[in-house]
């Protein structure tokens, strides 16, 4: 509306409602992308939640095999990365 009425006045009327309208679309277009930014960055869940081994017995060594497995999978993950 500004800019509508800027038209009817001089020259520097139009200069200066130009910036100003140029001015609050800068603005308001990056208020947009940073609320933006920020509704893509919000998470409310759990990064990495626990693994669940669900089984009927908690066998331990059936624990130490799943541990021992691991471990030797990040090993061999480690390994990989640094050759």
């Amino acid at each position: 509306m500004r800019l509508h009425r800027a038209r009817e006045g001089g020259e520097a009327d139009r200069v200066r409602a130009a910036r100003y309208l140029s001015t609050v679309v800068s603005r308001l277009s990056l208020d947009e992308l940073r609320s933006a930014r920020v509704r893509r960055e919000t998470y409310v869940g759990e990064w990495l939640p626990e693994p669940l081994l669900a089984s009927a017995d908690d066998d331990p060594a059936r624990k130490a095999e799943t541990a021992d497995s691991l471990s030797l999978a990040f090993l061999v993950l480690l390994e990989s990365l640094f050759a």
